[in-house]
């Protein structure tokens, strides 16, 4: 199994935004200190040759404006400002970036974009493309960074590997299912990290934007996280879903995702290290409460 990992960064303005400001330079820290440290080749998407590029094999330079995602803005933003979607967001429990940024969700769907352009770019030569965001390396500005894996080796799989919770799976795809997911935030499947065979590639993609089209013509403006949860309600033989064990969230199985253990858990058998891990997180978990 030879993979790729691959990743995007457009500098989309979030550093003035007034909802989870971030800014370029705290994602540059955030993938020096985790994602250009992993062993594995690399590939990134992204619309300026500076910092963000260093550590990668594979550069492509590309505006956003000439990616496939882009040509779905103008229509998002239509979306946003309807009196469903506004509704929608002042019913909200708690305000958030994909309400006001069309932008946010665009750059999103782009992930689709740099799968299939990675793809493309090494001429299939890579088994598996993986899929990380750039900043994934830290979950929020007090998180510990995530273990550097000294081996990356997935398990080798013919279907998508996606990090899934064990709660908020939908059940049929419609405006009323999916308004709750918009205006709460709910998610299934986490949109951080992704593992794809190189012959699914295209068609994944393809699936992606005529999916996030499809929502948007039922009035909806959504993340990657719940266009995910429907392409995977709608092509369940697709994905082969990680559920982390008790105490572990979506983004902490990325590291069991990564070495391949995201099969059974067995706390007995593990080595006293993961042992220290596992309760490590467990202790993470339990001060979110």
């Amino acid at each position: 199994m030879n993979i790729l990992i691959v990743t995007a960064f457009y500098d989309i303005g979030r550093a003035g935004w007034s909802i989870s400001p971030r800014s370029k330079k705290q994602y540059v820290r955030y993938a020096s200190e985790y994602l250009k440290k992993l062993p594995a080749e690399k590939y990134i998407l992204t619309d300026i040759d500076d910092s963000r590029v260093q550590g990668f094999d594979y550069v492509d330079i590309t505006p956003l404006s000439e990616l496939a995602a882009y040509s779905f803005l103008r229509k998002s933003q239509k979306v946003m400002s309807s009196n469903l979607f506004e509704g929608i967001v002042a019913s909200a429990k708690q305000d958030r970036i994909e309400y006001h940024h069309a932008e946010y969700n665009i750059v999103g769907l782009a992930k689709w974009d740099a799968l299939e352009r990675a793809y493309k770019k090494t001429c299939g030569k890579f088994s598996h493309y993986i899929w990380l965001d750039y900043g994934i390396g830290r979950r929020g500005s007090d998180a510990p960074f995530l273990p550097i894996p000294g081996l990356l080796k997935p398990n080798k799989r013919n279907k998508i590997v996606l990090s899934a919770k064990k709660t908020d799976r939908i059940q049929n795809v419609s405006l009323n299912t999916l308004k709750p997911r918009v205006s709460n935030g709910l998610f299934y499947c986490a949109g951080g990290i992704q593992i794809v065979p190189n012959e699914l590639i295209e068609k994944y993609s393809n699936l992606a934007r005529s999916t996030y089209n499809d929502i948007l013509n039922i009035g909806l403006c959504v993340n990657d996280q719940v266009l995910i949860d429907v392409m995977y309600f709608s092509n369940p033989e697709m994905f082969h879903l990680s559920t982390p064990p008790k105490h572990f969230d979506v983004f902490e199985n990325i590291d069991r995702i990564l070495q391949g253990q995201d099969g059974r858990f067995d706390f007995a058998k593990m080595p006293l290290l993961k042992k220290w891990n596992a309760l490590k997180a467990k202790e993470r978990f339990l001060k979110r409460l």
